[in-house]
């Protein structure tokens, strides 16, 4: 993560209850240019995303519009 982001301009983020399709997907859409991927499959409904800020934000929003009920 460190070298694939400047210090300051990363996030990570533990998305529940999202398959890890729609995950890899919502990763890939939010990336932009930028880095957003899975960093962690602990399994197939909890996965932890890290990359630019601003991509992983897009990456969650992208994600709750996806299964709207998970948390």
């Amino acid at each position: 993560m460190q070298e694939a982001v400047p210090v300051g301009a990363g996030a990570m983020a533990a998305i529940l209850g999202v398959g890890l399709d729609v995950v890899e997907r919502a990763c890939e859409e939010a990336a932009q240019g930028q880095v957003c991927s899975a960093a962690n499959i602990n399994s197939q409904n909890q996965v932890v995303i890290a990359g630019d800020a601003a991509a992983v934000d897009r990456a969650i929003g992208l994600c709750r519009r996806g299964a709207p009920n998970a948390p």
